[in-house]
């Protein structure tokens, strides 16, 4: 009963500080941007809330602003007025930015399905391209020609970062008629293979040999926990005295150099327990593997020891790809 009436208080606490904030926050962009700004949304942080303005009349351009702890001290003259001119300046240039993709991408053969980030030096496009098996180059010219159409009409010159999906087997995807800052991927295609490329500011292409596959998915996507098991079970016929943490830990993935569908990476391992009481195991073995994504088979497996000093880097013999 007592944490029960505890949290309540909490709540109730957080809820006051959500209309301080927002009334603190209304005043201090009244006095900045008259008329320009209304509240779109607030998120409970740490410690504060984060108010996030929508400009009257825009769509798609938002001002996400971190206020205070204690919203009466978020006034004129303050870092927390400073912070507001920072939000609005990098949320206008964020909105335009998005505004100049909608319509590049609107208009070439690639659609933009979400953008995952509002900082643009951060923020990653997610776009369906159609990726040959063994030539990519094709595919990676039409991404190219809507890149160069963006920067053509005003698009800023900062690397543009893609993740790209492939189409899913039944039909390609259509673009969302308006790619706002709350577009989120498709909840049934978080799961699919994610590639990673970017887009430089005075490169006229995109090469495929810079064609990633996103650590994140091998890490922890679909196919991480069935590696995992091969990788214990060639391991048992091995070293019966190995140890393969959960979640494992990989180090060097790579995309084949050609091969979309081929994976290669070292997951590490150890050569024995940890005794009782002193927490991880050392991880002092690496297993070299290449992963088929579309037959879901682990092979080339071999065995490497780790030796190296504590606190020095690891350092593993180079994987081939890219």
């Amino acid at each position: 009963m007592r944490r029960l009436l505890l949290a309540v208080a909490v709540l109730l606490a957080g809820c006051a500080d959500r209309e301080g904030s927002i009334q603190a926050a209304r005043q201090l962009a009244e006095i900045n941007y008259p008329g320009q700004l209304e509240l779109y949304d607030t998120q409970l942080q740490k410690d504060h809330y984060d108010i996030i303005f929508a400009v009257k009349g825009d769509p798609i351009t938002r001002i996400r602003f971190g206020m205070d702890r204690d919203p009466g001290t978020c006034r004129p003259g303050t870092p927390c007025e400073a912070r507001l001119r920072n939000a609005y300046a990098l949320g206008i240039a964020s909105g335009a930015r998005l505004k100049a993709l909608n319509t590049a991408f609107h208009d070439c053969t690639v659609p933009l399905l979400a953008v995952e980030g509002a900082d643009p030096k951060n923020s990653r496009l997610v776009v369906e391209l159609d990726l040959g098996e063994t030539d990519q180059q094709p595919a990676l010219d039409r991404l190219n020609a809507c890149v160069q159409r963006f920067r053509g009409i005003g698009g800023d010159e900062g690397p543009l970062l893609f993740r790209i999906l492939r189409p899913a087997p039944h039909g390609p995807a259509r673009m969302p008629d308006l790619v706002t800052f709350e577009t989120r991927t498709p909840e049934d295609r978080r799961d699919e293979p994610r590639y990673g490329v970017a887009a430089l500011h005075g490169q006229d292409s995109i090469a495929q040999e810079r064609l990633t596959i996103d650590t994140s998915y091998v890490r922890r996507g679909p196919m991480a926990e069935p590696l995992e098991d091969a990788v214990r079970s060639w391991l048992a016929t091995q070293r019966p005295d190995t140890v393969l943490r959960s979640p494992a830990l990989y180090w060097g993935i790579k995309l084949d150099s050609r091969r979309l569908d081929i994976v290669r990476a070292y997951v590490l391992a150890c050569s024995e327990p940890a005794p009782p009481g002193k927490g991880l195991c050392k991880q002092d073995l690496a297993v070299r593997v290449a992963y088929d994504l579309k037959g879901g088979e682990a092979r080339e497996m071999s065995l490497l020891s780790i030796s190296r000093q504590s606190g020095s880097p690891l350092r593993l013999p180079e994987l081939p790809g890219r």
